[in-house]
């Protein structure tokens, strides 16, 4: 897979979670960075919380700090709750 499908495929993720995200009517920006990874910046209280899509693997995961908490499949029925309640 060259590095423009992987970052299609970073997109998609992102947007995905994006579109689940518009439930908890918060502000959320789609970053797509000519020189950077795609990412997605939910706008908090405490300063933006920045997830990114990474595969790991044959698994997509979201990910949003460096702790092995931070990061959930990105395909997990329970994503978003995680996310959330982790980002706090």
């Amino acid at each position: 897979m060259g590095t423009r499908d992987f970052q299609e495929d970073q997109f998609i993720h992102l947007v995905r979670l994006k579109w689940e995200l518009r439930t908890l009517d918060l502000s959320v920006i789609v970053d797509l960075s000519m020189d950077q990874e795609p990412k997605m910046l939910v706008r908090r209280a405490m300063g933006p919380l920045k997830i990114m899509a990474s595969r790991r693997g044959t698994d997509w995961f979201f990910i949003w700090g460096r702790s092995q908490d931070q990061r959930v499949r990105a395909l997990d029925a329970g994503a978003l709750r995680h996310i959330w309640d982790m980002g706090q």
